[in-house]
């Protein structure tokens, strides 16, 4: 029963990706598979650096061997279980973007345990010094860690994987929905380790990370919820800014470009950010 629920849902998933009915516009297709590719063509140069390929592999190591790591990986999947079975006793839905919908918000939370220790612990250690002594550049120091630590966030989803399964066992989810949910996720996470990598570099203590990228995070989700219908420039822009309704449109099967342009543009400005705050601490070592 397995195997033919997973044939059933690749099948699915490739006749989705090649029509992608939830675009608004034909427009937004061609713009979608642009941003696309050109993403793909960046990781791809990115990687070819030896020096961003080692620290990714380091980081990548220091979180496997972490205790903390396998904490997190628990206590969400524990919680996303409980949610999940929950959901199908009460809501008796077959989305999977509800699930997905709560287990972003569980990352609100979670997400700035996976990045505190990145610079944070460096500076502690006095490592930092030697790592901005080593032939790399800044960019290739943050983007190492960056693509870390994404890794292990898509990691943490792969046993939501056999929610996909149940569901498809219980009835039949849509396709469509179900890709552009676990999209919304990676380009939410996106953000979420960003700003936490951010965070990391402005400080030497693991918890003060912590703490003040759950409260960034949290507000810039729900930056647009207590917002007032309204339209005043201020009103707009909190609305905008607001990580929520970008996920919503995308979590429901809907991709619009302007949502991928958001998520996509706000993890390069807190990229950039982060590179600019490592290259300051050259001048105070």
């Amino acid at each position: 029963m397995s195997s033919a629920v997973l044939c059933q849902l690749a099948t699915g998933f490739f006749s989705e990706l090649k029509k992608f009915g939830g675009f608004p516009f034909a427009s937004d297709r061609i713009l979608f598979w642009c941003l696309v590719g050109g993403l793909a063509i960046v990781c791809v140069g990115v990687f070819r650096s030896a020096a961003v390929r080692a620290l990714f592999h380091r980081e990548l190591s220091a979180y496997f061997l972490s205790p903390i790591a396998y904490v997190v990986l628990t206590v969400f999947v524990l919680i996303s279980s409980i949610i999940f079975h929950q959901m199908l006793i009460n809501a008796r839905t077959n989305e999977v973007s509800h699930i997905i919908g709560f287990m972003c918000i569980l990352m609100v939370f979670i997400s700035p345990v996976l990045t505190m220790r990145l610079f944070a612990e460096e500076s502690r250690s006095g490592t930092i010094e030697v790592l901005m002594t080593a032939p790399i550049t800044d960019a290739q120091v943050v983007l190492g860690k960056y693509f870390a630590a994404m890794f292990f966030y898509a990691f943490l989803f792969v046993p939501s994987l056999a929610y996909t399964l149940v569901l498809c066992w219980l009835g039949s989810p849509d396709d469509g929905t179900v890709f552009s949910s676990y999209f919304a996720a990676m380009l939410m996470g996106s953000v979420f380790v960003s700003v936490g990598i951010l965070i990391s570099s402005l400080t030497s203590n693991q918890i003060v990370a912590a703490v003040a990228g759950i409260i960034f995070l949290f507000l810039m989700y729900v930056a647009g919820s207590f917002v007032p219908t309204g339209t005043h420039w201020v009103q707009r822009t909190l609305r905008y800014l607001s990580l929520f309704g970008h996920l919503e449109n995308l979590r429901m099967g809907v991709v619009d470009t302007r949502d991928l342009i958001f998520f996509v543009s706000m993890s390069a400005f807190f990229l950039f950010l982060t590179v600019r705050s490592v290259e300051s601490r050259k001048w105070r070592l």
